[in-house]
């Protein structure tokens, strides 16, 4: 933990998504559209995998955060 007095968040410059969300990422390729915010388009493999239980709503949420 860090105190900083008068700072009300920090960043991240840049992260590997790649590496740390690989499976959001695997899955995210079979969306039938690149573009997709994973959120309620059709053939989205992403939510597929979350309405079989195989990612959790919870690190989609994350990654969605750090991509930002």
């Amino acid at each position: 933990m860090i105190d900083t007095p008068g700072m009300r968040e920090l960043g991240i410059v840049s992260a590997d998504l790649d590496k740390s969300s690989s499976d959001i990422e695997e899955f995210a390729q079979r969306c039938k559209f690149s573009d997709y915010r994973h959120e309620n388009e059709s053939k989205c493999a992403v939510r597929e995998a979350i309405e079989n239980g195989l990612i959790d709503i919870d690190r989609l949420e994350s990654y969605k955060k750090l991509q930002k």
